[in-house]
């Protein structure tokens, strides 16, 4: 499994409990999908054990303000809804590993 997109609703639903990334992105953000593949094969290696959630921002603005999110790309590492990292710009591929290890 990797990413999915899902709206405010469902991301502040499914980040109450459990081990959850959220991704604030935007399509017309090349730095976006420059790290796409990375953030893609992380979720794919922690499956089952993570949520990985993305949120349009150009669609869905309001858990972007929420969280005081400014740019993207964002990940925002929470468990059972409490904030524990969130990383900006470009993450390494391993930063993205390093930050989901923390959660498990």
């Amino acid at each position: 499994m990797s990413f999915i997109f899902v709206s405010d609703e469902e991301a502040e639903a499914r980040m109450r409990s459990g081990r959850v990334v959220l991704w604030f992105s935007s399509p017309a953000c090349p730095p976006c999908r420059k790290v796409e593949p990375h953030a893609q094969r992380v979720a794919q290696r922690h499956a089952g054990s993570v949520s990985f959630l993305r949120i349009n921002v150009d669609k869905s603005t309001a858990l972007a303000e929420k969280l005081g999110v400014n740019s993207v790309p964002t990940f925002v590492f929470l468990r059972d809804g409490k904030e524990l990292k969130r990383l900006d710009l470009l993450p390494s591929e391993e930063e993205l590993e390093a930050a989901v290890r923390e959660l498990l």
